[in-house]
């Protein structure tokens, strides 16, 4: 029996900030492929960082293919700019971020 044919996907996120910082999951359960960290810049003490995952939606019962859409499954504020953004090691299912100033990290559950 064939399998389906790979589709090449395209996948278009709209942060509500200017995106300064982002990092790739790279977990293997296939829960949780396709999770991406992102961290916004904002010249103000209100900084957030957003875990952005997929959901599949069948539009119509008819369509081979599901509907892939994205959405911020969580959120944390953050007071300065991430400079970088980093998920833990396998095992440990975490993202971090430091500011720019005072070197502090934020954990986000994931």
């Amino acid at each position: 029996m064939e399998s389906p044919p790979q589709r090449k996907e395209i996948y278009t996120y709209k942060a509500p900030w200017t995106v300064f910082s982002l990092a790739w999951s790279h977990r293997l359960e296939s829960s949780s492929q396709f999770r991406l960290a992102i961290g916004s810049y904002v010249e103000q003490y209100n900084n957030t960082v957003q875990i952005v995952k997929t959901r599949s939606i069948l539009e119509h019962p008819s369509h081979a293919y599901p509907t892939t859409q994205l959405y911020a499954a969580c959120e944390i504020e953050h007071p300065y700019p991430c400079t970088k953004v980093l998920w833990s090691p396998e095992g440990m299912k975490n993202a971090a971020g430091s500011g720019t100033e005072g070197g502090g990290a934020s954990n986000l559950g994931g």
